[in-house]
């Protein structure tokens, strides 16, 4: 066993390592299947309901042909899905049911509800309650919101969808209280891109507490997590990952954990702060202007209000080439006034790389790839070996080898890939490609 978990004052319940685990090391105490998990209904033409993995190319998934609306990428998984799925099947039929009108994300935490309850269920009912069911009744419960409670109505009024341990109000409140569960709870399944797929009830992982400086990252095999260390770990250690977006200052990160979570974060990056090779503030810097003033928002002054609502109108916008116009006109304002590591000018870099990369507009996108991978090394100073700057410094090495730049994307390729190596999953494409393409640069003859 690599893992346990204790009580710690202050802490509360804590995943611990029970042995020394090495960079790159899985922690199955708290790794595996999801208790349940649906993908977000809007993917669920091109992702399995049951693993959660992509169909590949021109691959066409099976359709239930009761529901005509779930997904599979083959009968296995069909088959293995259906002791959960049967009690949603009717409901997701009926083109009249109130499931659909839902948005992507209530809907998701609907089904995931009536999952979990169907699962927790079924254990009871045939005396077959496990770590799973265990780990699954300690989720911490806080007060249901309104929308908490008004997805529990809805949720108990879908013949079927909840199992009949419970009916009525006691259905409904104990629903709003899973649902307001998962928001404290649950995180996103995301694929090699970092983006969200699917949701999860994942009750091992979710015992891992909080830290703006953590040692584990959370990577998906299909619809199994993985809880991967990204640095050595010493027995007795606990060990954390990261609830909120790591690239914003202090004061918004504490901010987002309070108002979700309920906590003041105190953790060695909160209270120590990141400062840059120079000795500078990292936190000063992601909200300065360029002689070292607060910028005070996008709206702080005349020309920073300007280039937000460019970038407003640059979203608006159905052209493309209009789109990377509007885009660079707010960016070169960002350069001009924000230091080089504001959140501002990271926030406009992003967009504008995003546009130039859909209009094969490389040059331009490579400059704004370099700005992208500066920030993250410094915002990410006390997580090197963070997925998000692996993502980018990948794009930047394709970048750099399209603009005839050789070294430079060797450079990127050989740090992007020290890190994939320990942080994406085991049968992760991504990482498989950064290793190919890192194999093919080494063996490309100088001069070529």
């Amino acid at each position: 066993m690599d893992g346990d978990v204790v009580e710690r004052p202050g802490r509360g319940r804590c995943a611990v390592a029970t042995r020394a685990l090495s960079a790159g090391t899985v922690a199955s105490a708290f790794s595996g299947k999801p208790y349940a998990a649906v993908p977000l209904p809007s993917l669920r033409e091109r992702h399995c309901a049951m693993c959660l993995r992509a169909c590949v190319g021109r691959a066409k998934l099976l359709r239930c042909s009761r529901c005509r609306w779930t997904r599979y990428c083959s009968a296995a998984c069909q088959k293995s899905d259906w002791a959960l799925h049967k009690h949603e099947c009717a409901a997701l039929a009926d083109g009249s049911s109130q499931l659909h009108q839902l948005s992507d994300a209530p809907l998701a935490d609907v089904l995931l509800t009536g999952r979990c309850l169907w699962r927790r269920h079924d254990a009871t009912t045939a005396s077959t309650c496990g770590v799973e069911d265990a780990a699954f009744d300690q989720l911490e419960i806080g007060v249901p919101c309104d929308s908490d409670r008004a997805l529990g109505v809805l949720a108990a009024g879908v013949p079927g969808l909840l199992p009949p341990a419970a009916s009525g109000a006691a259905a409904s409140e104990g629903a709003a209280q899973l649902i307001c569960a998962f928001g404290r709870n649950n995180f996103g399944v995301l694929n090699d891109l970092l983006s969200v797929v699917g949701a999860g009830c994942y009750p091992r992982a979710a015992i891992l507490n909080h830290s703006c400086a953590p040692n584990c990252v959370l990577a998906f095999n299909g619809h199994a997590v993985e809880v991967r260390t990204m640095r050595a770990v010493a027995a007795g250690d606990e060990l954390c990952h990261s609830y909120v977006e790591l690239c914003q200052p202090t004061a918004a990160r504490r901010a987002a954990l309070s108002a979700r979570y309920g906590f003041v974060c105190d953790c060695a990056r909160c209270v120590d702060g990141l400062r840059t090779a120079t000795g500078e503030d990292i936190d000063v810097l992601m909200t300065a202007l360029v002689d070292g003033s607060p910028n005070m928002g996008a709206g702080g002054c005349g020309e920073l209000e300007r280039s937000a609502e460019l970038l407003a109108a640059a979203a608006q916008a159905t052209d493309e080439p209009e789109e990377l116009r509007l885009t660079l006109e707010a960016l070169q304002v960002r350069r001009e006034l924000c230091h080089p590591l504001s959140v501002l000018r990271y926030m406009a870099e992003g967009r504008a790389l995003t546009t130039a990369l859909a209009l094969d507009e490389l040059e331009t996108a490579r400059a704004c790839c370099r700005h992208v991978v500066t920030f993250l090394e410094a915002a990410l100073g006390g997580v090197p070996a963070h997925p998000l700057l692996a993502l980018q410094r990948f794009t930047l090495a394709d970048l750099e080898s399209a603009c005839d730049e050789p070294a430079a994307a060797l450079q990127a390729m050989e740090a992007c890939a020290a890190t994939l190596v320990l942080t994406a999953a085991t049968h992760s494409p991504l990482r498989q490609q950064a290793l190919d393409n890192l194999d093919a640069m080494r063996r490309r003859p100088v001069g070529v």
